[in-house]
C-alpha cells in the first residue's frame, strides 16, 4: 500500500507541474490519478486486498468511507478523467484554471486523509 500512497504523491507533484505550465488536461488526468492511487492504498490497507480495477473515484471513497465533504470534492474528477482520456465521450466539465486549481486542492486533502488512515 505504501507504493501506492507512494504513486499518488507523485502524480500530485506531475499535476501541480502540468498545472503551472498551463497544461490543465494533463494537469487533471494525473490529479485524478492521484486521488485514485491514495483512495486503493486505503482499500488495500482496510480490505486486505487489492482495489478493484476502477476509475471511479465516489465507488472507491464509498469502499474505504472517505468523509463526504472531501468526496463532494473530488467526484467529478471521474468525469475529467474519462473526458480526458477519451475523446469520444461528451464533454461535462470545462478544464478552465480555476476549476483545475481547485482540483489540486481537494486532491491535497484527499492525500493528506488517506495518508492518516495508514
Amino acid at each position: 500500500m505504501k507504493l501506492w500512497l507512494d504513486k499518488a504523491k507523485d502524480d500530485l507533484r506531475v499535476s501541480e507541474s502540468n498545472f503551472k505550465i498551463k497544461e490543465l488536461s494533463v494537469a487533471a488526468i494525473f490529479c485524478q490519478q492521484s486521488v485514485e492511487k491514495a483512495l486503493k492504498a486505503v482499500y488495500i490497507k482496510k480490505h486486505k486486498q487489492l482495489a478493484p480495477k476502477t476509475h471511479d473515484i465516489l465507488f472507491l471513497a464509498t469502499k474505504v468511507d472517505l468523509p463526504d465533504n472531501l468526496a463532494d470534492e473530488v467526484d467529478s474528477l471521474t468525469d475529467v478523467y474519462m473526458e480526458s482520456r477519451y475523446p469520444d465521450i461528451k464533454e461535462t466539465i470545462k478544464l478552465k484554471e480555476e476549476n483545475v486549481s481547485k482540483f489540486i486542492k481537494s486532491a491535497k486533502k484527499v492525500l493528506e486523509w488517506c495518508e492518516k488512515q495508514i
